[in-house]
């Protein structure tokens, strides 16, 4: 140690460089263990999705009627909407251009009201 009494400085940065040194491979490794962990968790994830990819969406009979049954269930109700909502609209008859620019120009009773009230 009597190269450190007589060189303090160059001392104290070995140490401080060695401590710098240390932490960093500390630091490497406990990022490499984690890079490892997450990689071993994506390829589970991946071959689960490649798994679910290649596989019958519908494994059996029952199954697949029951989702045939569900559709044709949504589309006659679908259907029941739709004639619902189309007897309940208006039926609008043709109108001239002409009539159309009379009828916006010409106050509405709202308006009418309105007017009477204020003036």
């Amino acid at each position: 140690m009597n190269w450190y009494r007589e060189n303090r400085w160059l001392g104290n940065f070995l140490i401080a460089f060695g401590l710098a040194l240390l932490i960093g491979l500390w630091s490497l490794f406990h990022a490499r263990g984690a890079f490892a962990d997450a990689m071993t968790e994506f390829n589970a994830a991946a071959t689960e999705r490649s798994r679910l990819e290649h596989l019958n969406p519908f494994p059996n009979e029952e199954n697949f009627k029951k989702t045939q049954a569900a559709l044709e269930d949504y589309g006659t109700g679908l259907n029941k909407l739709k004639e619902q909502l189309r007897a309940q609209v208006l039926a609008a008859s043709p109108m001239q251009p002409m009539n159309f620019k009379r009828i916006c120009a010409r106050p509405s009773p709202t308006s009418r009201k309105r007017r009477a009230r204020i003036g």
